[in-house]
């Protein structure tokens, strides 16, 4: 039996995938314990799971409180920043304390790419460590290019290098804005300056499992060979979580809606999102079921066309809808894609732009940018995919080559092959 320490920043999407990989370890016999920021106690516990406390609660207040962090201009860049300035860069040092408190006699440490304490205190410990991804579009190659790029990836050898000019740009950007501050964090704790902090500090030369199929995103060849796909581990359904008593009546009385979801990191500032998707939604004809993340955002008085709740497991819902309305989280496109479900992407912030472009090259839906946004242009995409049978066909064909298709359990063989030898 091994002692397993699992780490994580971020919103319930980056949360939620580590889960079902913790639950099938613990009934391999290993001892796992979550070391993460206070606000994802109620549903690690609510799993049976020991907790520690990492850093300050951050949690839908304190993120909304910066509205900044959803910024969506420059490819999202600025946002990054505000994240970096306000909720990771000062709480570093406190964070590797208490994680390496968290650490001591663990066997491995699996870590999420943007807790960026968690390398910072392998060295520290000498503990081994891994990477679960839920970044795909964050590891670079010559065959991609960095999220919030002006252009597509290129093909062919000079397509190849203007993808790998691009990446040198973006790794150029992070090191100006970010390497100074991640460096002064290192000094404090005794460590040796780096290089890259932001975008390869979290990838783990041991292991990088990044957990979705290849058949989302197909490994590129210059990726080392120590990152791999390894399908979704799809978890939404806290243990602490009721049934609302009218969804059910709401989803039998009348045809199959379309599922609006903010998803955890745009509920915290919705805007005018809401009605603005419901004005899309009344001019389409449609009838929607607005899942809005926080009970802030529902509203005083519903118009009895569609239903809001703060919070549905998708798992619980998509098969009785037509189609989903969200920005391209990667929970929610797990879901979605999983559940052959078309959708209009409306990205915001963070890793939204990948996925949307995603959607729309693997032909399960359409991109509505959210600069972009209004009801007439919405109803449009949406009547558009509603009734577009090539992708509704695209999507099952899709779901169905998911079928079957186990993650869990290779994504956890390959993690007990990286735990050290007895000796």
């Amino acid at each position: 039996m091994a002692r397993l320490v699992f780490t994580t920043i971020g919103s319930a999407g980056d949360l939620f995938p580590f889960l079902p990989v913790a639950r099938e370890l613990r009934g391999r016999g290993h001892d796992v314990l979550f070391a993460a920021n206070p606000w994802f106690r109620s549903a690690v516990e609510s799993e049976g799971f020991a907790f520690r406390e990492v850093g300050p609660r951050l949690g839908p207040e304190e993120y909304a409180a910066r509205p900044e962090i959803f910024e969506s201009t420059r490819g999202g860049f600025p946002a990054l920043q505000a994240l970096m300035k306000h909720f990771i860069v000062p709480h570093l040092p406190v964070v590797a304390d208490q994680l390496r408190d968290a650490v001591r006699g663990a066997d491995l440490l699996l870590a999420h790419p943007a807790q960026l304490a968690a390398p910072m205190v392998a060295e520290l410990e000498r503990l081994p460590w891994i990477t679960l991804s839920v970044f795909p579009g964050n590891i670079p190659s010559r065959h991609t290019v960095p999220q919030g790029a002006l252009l597509p990836a290129f093909s062919g050898a000079a397509g190849r290098m203007a993808n790998g000019g691009a990446w040198s740009v973006a790794r150029a950007a992070m090191r100006i804005a970010f390497d100074r501050d991640l460096n002064r964090v290192r000094a404090e704790l005794g460590l040796e300056r780096g290089r890259d902090l932001f975008l390869l500090s979290g990838l783990s030369p041991r292991a990088v499992l990044v957990l979705c199929p290849p058949e989302y995103c197909e490994p590129p060849p210059d990726w080392p060979q120590a990152i791999r796909c390894t399908g979704y581990t799809l978890f939404d359904t806290p243990g602490d979580w009721a049934e609302p008593r009218r969804l059910q009546p709401f989803l039998d009385d009348g045809p199959p809606p379309v599922l609006v979801s903010l998803g955890t990191s745009v509920a915290m500032d919705a805007g005018s999102f809401l009605a603005t998707a419901e004005a899309a939604l009344d001019e389409a004809g449609e009838r929607g079921l607005f899942l809005v993340g926080q009970e802030s955002n529902l509203p005083a008085a519903g118009s009895g066309r569609h239903a809001h709740f703060a919070y549905v497991p998708l798992s619980r819902v998509l098969s009785r809808c037509c189609l989903a309305l969200h920005p391209g989280g990667f929970g929610t496109v797990a879901q979605v894609v999983s559940g052959a479900i078309p959708s209009v992407v409306v990205p915001r912030a963070f890793d939204q732009a990948y996925h949307g472009a995603r959607i729309e090259e693997l032909g399960l839906g359409r991109v509505l940018p959210w600069p972009r946004v209004r009801a007439d242009r919405l109803a449009q995409l949406v009547s558009r995919v509603r009734t577009d049978e090539g992708v509704a066909a695209r999507c099952r064909a899709f779901a169905d080559g998911l079928k079957g298709k186990d993650a869990i359990q290779p994504t956890c063989d390959q993690i007990e092959a990286e735990l050290p030898r007895p000796g």
